[in-house]
């Protein structure tokens, strides 16, 4: 029998400084290494979730450094396919299946809504069904750091430019 995903998932909220400098990482070697990186915290974050992929792209296929990237991660059973999205950056690391959003803009669409949730939760101390949020003490503030993150998203997979 197969063994699906964990039913609950822990949300790392880090890296509470969204306000980086990003002029370095029009550099070619610091975007390489900062996709280095973070592909090596996609990758860990990946095991202790306990997915089962058949890989992790080298680059992400969409990024906007140092702030967030979006990585395809092969399906274990069909290495051609697109198994999941993960979302990594100054934000926490999520993941959400490609089956349920087949290309990189409606991932981001779909971690939005998500976090958007999570944060109302978060905030009126609500625990959710699925996923385990952390010290209930840390709640609010972790909360509306989330909320914050969810906007700037919202704001990235709503401008068309930026999809160019």
């Amino acid at each position: 029998m197969r063994r699906g995903p964990p039913r609950w998932r822990t949300i790392r909220i880090s890296r509470p400084d969204m306000n980086k400098d990003n002029d370095i990482y029009k550099d070619a070697n610091m975007q390489h290494f900062w996709f280095r990186e973070e592909r090596e915290r996609v990758v860990s974050y990946l095991e202790r979730e306990r997915i089962r992929h058949g890989g992790v792209a080298e680059h992400p296929d969409w990024y906007a450094a140092p702030y967030v990237a979006l990585w395809r991660i092969q399906s274990r059973i069909d290495p051609s396919q697109t198994g999941w999205w993960v979302i990594s950056g100054d934000l926490p690391c999520d993941y959400c299946s490609a089956g349920d959003v087949p290309e990189v803009r409606s991932a981001l669409r779909h971690f939005v809504r998500k976090w958007e949730e999570l944060s109302r939760q978060m905030i009126a101390g609500k625990a959710h069904s699925e996923y385990l949020l952390g010290d209930p003490q840390d709640w609010l503030r972790q909360g509306e750091l989330l909320g914050r993150r969810s906007q700037i998203l919202c704001r990235w997979a709503e401008d068309d430019r930026l999809w160019e």
